[in-house]
């Protein structure tokens, strides 16, 4: 990981496929697949805007396994620290600790509104329309 920093040839993304299969019939059936891990506050998110259990299933490490895919609540002010869900180290918060590590990713995820969740709800509720 120095090696990248030093050479400045590193990721400032991750890439994540998604996909959805709708399948007709009352009330349809939506799947939903993200690559990574998703953190289960996405899958009730979906359930919530699709009919519940019954009108879609959602599922993580779909055709790829990225990292973990966290939700705001993993991140500070929700808590403070951080999290191991969302890449954060605790004695050095500007770098990757945590799960990011275990897939070489050089820094954590961001929140908010330019954040993981709003990037993922959005692309996710255009291909579930």
């Amino acid at each position: 990981m120095i090696g990248r920093i030093d050479s400045n040839s590193f990721e400032t993304a991750v890439p994540s496929p998604f996909q959805v299969w709708k399948f007709n019939g009352s009330p349809q059936l939506k799947i939903a697949m993200i690559g990574g891990e998703l953190v289960s506050g996405y899958a009730a998110y979906f359930r919530g805007r699709n009919g519940g259990n019954n009108g879609i299933i959602v599922g993580g490490y779909a055709n790829e396994s990225c990292c973990y895919i966290p939700s705001n609540e993993f991140f500070p002010p929700f808590m403070p620290l951080g999290s191991y869900e969302g890449g954060w180290e605790p004695d050095f918060p500007g770098i990757a600790g945590g799960s990011m590590t275990v897939y070489g990713h050089l820094a954590h995820f961001k929140a908010g509104t330019n954040g993981v969740e709003t990037t993922l709800v959005n692309a996710m509720n255009a291909l579930l329309a």
